[in-house]
């Protein structure tokens, strides 16, 4: 008996695609901002020169990039919505166009 298989839905709209990739990296970087503190604090066990450059670049930016990183997640998540008609409605046809 051969089975047959469903296109993943949520595949059909690329932008689906896009947000995840864009979120993913938004929470790397918030992450990585935040574990930049630790690397600052003298308290802490000293860190490799590295690490210190690092972690004042996060300092230094990491609120500009973060807020560049939520500015394209958002505009990503809204294009997403706007064309989700779109393709559900050419899904449905079963047509690529």
């Amino acid at each position: 008996m051969a089975r047959t298989y469903r296109r993943n839905e949520i595949l059909t709209n690329p932008f689906y695609l896009a947000l995840v990739a864009v979120s993913t990296i938004f929470v790397v970087t918030a992450l990585a901002y935040l574990v930049s503190g630790f690397a600052l604090d003298p308290a802490n066990v000293p860190a490799s020169e590295r690490s210190r450059r690092v972690a004042l670049w996060f300092d230094r930016n990491g609120p500009l990039v973060m807020t560049i990183e939520f500015l394209v997640m958002f505009a990503t998540g809204v294009v997403m919505m706007a064309t989700d008609r779109w393709y559900t409605e050419r899904r449905k046809r079963g047509g690529r166009g």
